[in-house]
């Protein structure tokens, strides 16, 4: 072999090494990103399950204070009522 030869086949070697260098290291890249995605997923997912619970929830808590306020409001107007009657029974008394 001569000089060029040798020179041709060290710079292939170098460029070699360094080709399977950056395939590794965008290996782990690749990795790294696809572990991120899996987590990201899986917080989503937990997410999306803890919103549908507080979501079933939500309409048994709506009717719980509807009701409390329609009771509170039911009571106030049959006391508005009971006031107004007996003031029209004082007033047909006299």
């Amino acid at each position: 072999m001569n000089n060029m030869q040798r020179i041709f086949c060290a710079v292939l070697t170098v460029w070699a090494g360094f080709l399977t260098y950056k395939v590794v290291d965008l290996e782990k890249k690749v990795n790294m990103i696809n572990s991120m995605s899996s987590d990201v997923y899986r917080q989503v997912n937990d997410n999306s399950l803890l919103l549908d619970s507080i979501m079933e929830q939500v309409p048994e808590e709506v009717e719980r204070i509807s009701r409390k306020v329609a009771k509170e409001e039911g009571i106030k107007l049959f006391k508005q009522f009971a006031d107004n009657f007996r003031k029209l029974s004082e007033e047909g008394k006299q």
